[in-house]
């Protein structure tokens, strides 16, 4: 299994924004070439956006191909929604996953990081 993919399933199981799991997605992301790795060694990092408890931060980690088909928020339940890929063709897109976490930014992070992991 993927490790974006574990981390999307701690995600998806956290109760609320977490710092910790911040940082486990800004150090995946840099991984990923989008900062600046020597030798296998992270250098000159910023501190990690608040993924997990801003909605706008979260959508940062969306892939360019990637989309938001159906979103539900309802008060005192989990908020899920359902992850897209463009294509080209006819269909216009394919439904990747259904995704459910405690609060809209930590479904986003697990989302944009199951759509990573699947790559």
């Amino acid at each position: 299994m993927s490790s974006l993919i574990e981390l999307a399933e701690r995600i998806e199981s956290a109760a609320g924004p977490d710092r910790q799991l911040d940082d486990a997605i800004w150090l995946a992301e840099n991984r990923a070439g989008r900062g600046s790795e020597r030798g296998g060694w992270l250098y000159d990092l910023e501190p990690a956006p608040g993924y997990t408890a801003s909605i706008d931060a979260a959508m940062t980690l969306l892939p360019i191909w990637c989309g938001i088909v159906r979103w539900k928020i309802w008060p005192d339940e989990p908020s899920t929604l359902d992850l897209y890929k463009v294509l080209r063709g006819p269909s216009g897109f394919l439904l990747l996953d259904e995704i459910t976490a405690a609060t809209p930014a930590l479904a986003i992070c697990a989302a944009a990081l199951r759509s990573r992991g699947e790559e």
